[in-house]
């Protein structure tokens, strides 16, 4: 079994959770001995799916066949996941209520958001990192500062309570909470967040199933959010990256509206859509509900995706060489705008005087 089949398994047992009568064929591919556990935890470990990936087998009755310690190794990341959960939740609710208290209704996104809003059929299925919520952006500032009048504080030092050109500020965090926050005042980074942005998300949002005073996109919305973050702001589409879990959230989207009709309605970005949603089909095995256009851009998209897998180290020497190209044009730029930007050399001075910034700086070397 290669890495690549191993993520295509894992993949396959996700769908699980909307194709149930792909059971049997799944229980003969186990029971074949032809899997190779490791690569299967390596692959889901990755791709943070180790719980989805357990609890869609505990609920098809597949684990009979499992190896004994590969099920409490299972059980073991999902309860502490499911503790981490329940610690989330209980934090969104406190920020919720701090903000409803200044008058402000967050709208939050992403995995938090398909938690307090009953997408998981079980607490500990996603796993989720940072608390992220999006509000208009006067707004957006004073709720920054009220979580820091109440705990929080910028996790790096040299952060800047300012958008500038991100679409949220400086990450928060409490260290009496587990988890970190990012205030939104965007959807999206650049150009595209003028097509897809509070003024467009949220007239449409609904109260949170299980949170109330809490606001989540709508179900189109959530859709949106999920492929256009994946294909802009992870830079899926042009760096042709891998996010089963954000295509496992795609996927139970899907029981709730159809993605093709969603993403035709939003013209702007439909191709690079539609190439994430072609892709997602792909790693869960073209199940029905997840339908995409077949068309020639969505074929050649998922070809290189094929070819990055087949060559994985010329494929991260590829976006090295990106990746040095755009740091060196940054690194130049700076140092041209310090003779004509006050604003520029006080953010410059500010990072290189904080010794928590050359970490945080360097990281990025560390996961092209």
């Amino acid at each position: 079994m290669t890495n690549t089949e191993a993520l295509l398994f894992v993949g396959k047992c996700l769908s699980l959770a909307t194709e149930p009568n792909s059971v049997d064929e799944i229980q003969k591919r186990i029971q074949s001995s032809r899997i190779d556990w490791g690569l299967v935890v390596y692959e889901s470990s990755n791709q943070l799916v180790v719980p989805a990936l357990y609890l869609n087998l505990k609920r098809n009755k597949l684990l009979s066949d499992l190896p004994e310690d590969l099920i409490s190794y299972f059980e073991e990341i999902t309860n502490a996941n499911c503790e981490r959960n329940q610690q989330i939740l209980s934090q969104v609710k406190n920020i919720t209520a701090l903000l409803n208290k200044a008058g402000l209704s967050p709208i939050f996104l992403k995995g938090t958001a398909h938690l307090i809003d009953g997408l998981y059929q079980d607490i500990g299925e996603r796993m989720i990192g940072d608390i992220d919520f999006i509000l208009k952006m006067e707004d957006a500032l004073k709720a920054f500062q009220i979580l820091k009048d109440n705990g929080y504080h910028p996790l790096y030092g040299y952060g800047e309570p300012k958008l500038g050109k991100s679409r949220h500020f400086p990450r928060l965090v409490d260290d009496n909470e587990i988890a970190g926050v990012e205030v939104h005042g965007r959807m999206l980074n650049g150009k595209p967040a003028q097509n897809f942005g509070w003024d467009q998300v949220f007239p449409t949002c609904k109260q949170a199933t299980n949170l109330s005073g809490a606001f989540v996109l709508s179900d189109s919305n959530l859709i949106l959010s999920n492929a256009l973050n994946v294909q802009l702001n992870d830079k899926g589409n042009k760096r042709y990256k891998t996010f089963l879990r954000q295509s496992y959230d795609l996927l139970l989207l899907s029981k709730r509206a159809n993605p093709l009709a969603v993403s035709k309605a939003f013209i702007p970005y439909f191709e690079i859509i539609n190439n994430y949603l072609s892709f997602s089909a792909y790693l869960f095995g073209y199940p029905q509900i997840l339908p995409f256009e077949k068309n020639k851009l969505a074929k050649r998209y998922l070809k290189r995706m094929e070819m990055i897998w087949k060559y994985p180290k010329l494929a991260r020497m590829g976006r090295l060489v990106s990746f040095l190209f755009f740091r060196l044009y940054r690194y130049i730029s700076t140092v041209l705008m310090l003779f004509f930007s006050a604003s520029t050399r006080k953010r410059v001075f500010t990072s290189l005087a904080d010794s928590t910034y050359y970490r945080k700086h360097f990281e990025q070397y560390k996961n092209i």
